[in-house]
């Protein structure tokens, strides 16, 4: 019957500039069935009315996709709520769901297009009304952090497509089912902290859905976050399992694979805070588990991170293009590898002036361990970092771009920083950071929050490791395999 619907973009005088204004990227055929794939609404009779919500409903795909897979599962009567701010898409709603009806001439279809922003509705006049919510809501980060005060909900969150998930989930009724596909960076970090909480409290995942490519699945739209499909069910029951499936595009009939997980092993609890991990592998479940059983972390070793101070847009005055015995290198993102400073004579190597810099703590001239904070999971390892030691070193003190992260701790010796950079580099806590973190940032909160063995584990294994003439992750692995048994 998709041969039949018109897609917004495709219709002359489609303004694809006004999408981009909104980040609202539209679903195709194949996703919008994939997502309606995962309906299931066992506690609803097939005589009882579906009241099901779009919200950000772009052209209607979702719904459209959602009716079908509904009648297929012997429902007849539907009622559906679509808030598109955009009103020149609801005629195109309006035609699409009408086609299900001629279609379907024993289909009770009843709808309501609404043009109003979604995250402005009273959640009073919606709460608890729906039976399903399927949604592929906005990417753009809030101006200002929202919060629903209005609607005396605590929740502090700091990006549209969070704010559309929570608001469409209170709008559920217990029991009820909420698809959605979006970026997957609340699984993890501060910023979606209060989300994630809610969301863990009030609901349980049933399936989750990795796309491991980020560019394929919104590909003429240039999406660069790495996006997945969620279902999950209002209720406070315990699931003892989620299965977790993975695709490389919208191609399910190519790389397609899944898996069951015990739901502990997913739903993580640190103190208090929840991470949701997604391993793309049984062997990757098995690294989460060996790192979560860890007995010490990066803040009882008494490490520390910060970013590197130098942001050259900011400090122009104090950065030259000239190396001398008076300009301090900056090193960045390019010259960090894997137990290694690659420093060569490049033109667009920057230093900074010593003479002119008044800040000490830009300056860098103790032993710490540098780290890439941008990793893209394309990338053959996420975490890539290197030990600094002036007196092993070609410079006694360094100025360290903010694209990098520092780790140190007071009387650092060399052998506690190598053996550090040692576990961060291995496969283990490359496999730990894959089912982490889906951005492509490696950030300071996560790599405190990290689980590691104890400082003289890390020390024994930097001594191993010094005695090596060429240090590699072949190595590094193998040694590390011995040390944590």
């Amino acid at each position: 019957m998709f041969h039949l619907f018109t897609y917004a973009n495709e219709l002359e005088g489609f303004v694809l500039d006004k999408q981009k204004d909104l980040c609202q990227f539209f679903s195709n055929e194949s996703l919008a069935c994939f997502l309606s794939d995962f309906i299931n609404l066992p506690n609803i009779s097939k005589d009882e009315e579906i009241k099901l919500l779009d919200a950000g409903a772009g052209d209607g795909i979702l719904s459209f996709a959602a009716v079908l897979k509904l009648i297929k599962l012997g429902y007849k009567n539907i009622d559906i709520k679509l808030y598109e701010i955009d009103s020149s898409l609801h005629k195109i709603i309006k035609s699409n769901l009408n086609i299900l009806k001629i279609q379907n001439p024993e289909l009770n279809l009843n709808y309501t297009v609404i043009k109003k922003d979604f995250l402005k509705v009273n959640i009073k006049l919606i709460k608890n009304h729906f039976d399903l919510a399927v949604i592929n809501p906005p990417y753009k980060k809030n101006k200002h952090s929202f919060r629903y005060d209005a609607n005396k909900v605590p929740l502090n969150i700091s990006n549209d497509y969070a704010s559309f998930m929570a608001l469409a989930f209170m709008a559920l009724k217990t029991e009820g089912q909420l698809i959605s596909i979006s970026p997957r960076s609340f699984c993890s970090g501060t910023y979606f902290k209060d989300f994630r909480d809610y969301l863990i409290q009030e609901s349980y995942i049933e399936n989750i859905h990795i796309f491991k490519s980020r560019i394929n699945v919104f590909k003429k739209d240039s999406i660069l976050q790495e996006n997945i499909v969620c279902s999950l069910r209002k209720s406070h029951k315990c699931s003892k399992s989620i299965e977790i499936s993975h695709s490389k595009d919208l191609d399910f009939n190519i790389d397609y694979s899944k898996n069951i997980y015990r739901y502990q092993n997913i739903i993580k609890s640190q103190n208090d805070n929840h991470f949701i991990f997604l391993p793309e592998s049984k062997s990757q479940q098995k690294s989460i588990e060996i790192v979560e059983n860890l007995c010490s972390n990066m803040e009882k070793n008494e490490y520390m991170v910060k970013t590197g101070p130098i942001v050259p847009f900011r400090m122009k005055k104090l950065i030259s293009n000239k190396a001398s015995e008076h300009n301090i290198p900056i090193l960045r993102l390019k010259n960090i590898e894997a137990f290694k400073i690659n420093w060569t004579s490049d033109k667009n190597n920057t230093y900074l002036k010593k003479k002119e810099t008044k800040d000490e703590r830009l300056v860098q001239k103790d032993i710490c361990i540098l780290l890439r904070r941008f990793a893209p999971k394309e990338n053959q390892y996420r975490i890539i970092a290197t030990v600094f030691n002036p007196d092993q070193s070609n410079f006694k003190e360094i100025a360290v771009e903010n694209h990098l992260n520092i780790i140190y701790k007071e009387n650092f010796t060399h052998e506690e920083a190598l053996g550090l950079t040692c576990i961060l580099n291995s496969y283990l806590y490359d496999d730990y950071f894959r089912s982490l973190c889906g951005s492509t940032q490696i950030n300071k909160s996560e790599l405190m929050k990290l689980n590691i063995p104890s400082t003289n584990s890390i020390k024994k294994l930097g001594r191993l490791i010094s005695e090596y003439q060429e240090i590699n992750r072949v190595v590094v692995n193998k040694q590390i395999s011995n040390i944590l048994g």
